[in-house]
């Protein structure tokens, strides 16, 4: 596998991919029109194309095909108090069928090794409650839970909440905060 930046000519294949890893992964926790609302709303080509132009991008290819991002850029929502520094891990998705082969761990890497995040004061992020390899994969990473937010899918409709996960620059490294309920 070789990890590279995306270009916009990728957009097609991410939203692709996106689509399709995101309904493996949440299709359950929605009903159809909701889940079409959601990809329409934020995995589409057009928004593939906005986000590798605002964010970075770093694509994992095998054989040709892409097989798992990950994107992340400055700070977002998720900060409780921003720094200048501070940065968000917006999405990190791998293939249904090439989960649990190291791609994941591969992706993060390179982000941490990229300079937008190894210079980060702190690294945010969301995560859905109910995705525990998700949450252990970033606990892994050394994010702790600081929070929760509601979390609404572009048709409206309420889910469960986000986890707001934080990874503190070694010299900001706290505890972690009980999360409110």
């Amino acid at each position: 596998m070789i990890i590279r930046w995306a270009a916009r000519t990728d957009a097609g294949a991410l939203s692709d991919l996106a689509a399709e890893t995101y309904s493996a992964a949440f299709g359950h926790s929605f009903n159809a029109d909701d889940l079409a609302a959601e990809v329409q709303a934020n995995l589409t080509e057009a928004c593939f194309e906005r986000y590798i132009d605002e964010d970075i991008v770093l694509i994992g290819e095998a054989d040709a095909r892409v097989v798992g991002y990950v994107q992340f850029g400055a700070g977002g929502t998720l900060a409780e108090a921003a720094s200048a520094s501070d940065r968000e891990v917006r999405r990190i998705y791998v293939h249904p069928d090439c989960q649990r082969q190291g791609i994941g761990t591969r992706l993060m890497d390179a982000a941490f090794s990229h300079p937008e995040l190894k210079c980060a004061r702190d690294v945010y992020l969301d995560v859905w409650e109910r995705n525990h390899g998700a949450l252990s994969f970033y606990t892994r990473y050394g994010f702790d839970v600081i929070g929760a937010r509601r979390f609404d899918v572009a048709s409206g409709a309420a889910t469960d909440p986000d986890l707001i996960m934080v990874r503190r620059s070694p010299g900001q490294r706290q505890p972690a905060r009980p999360r409110r309920s």
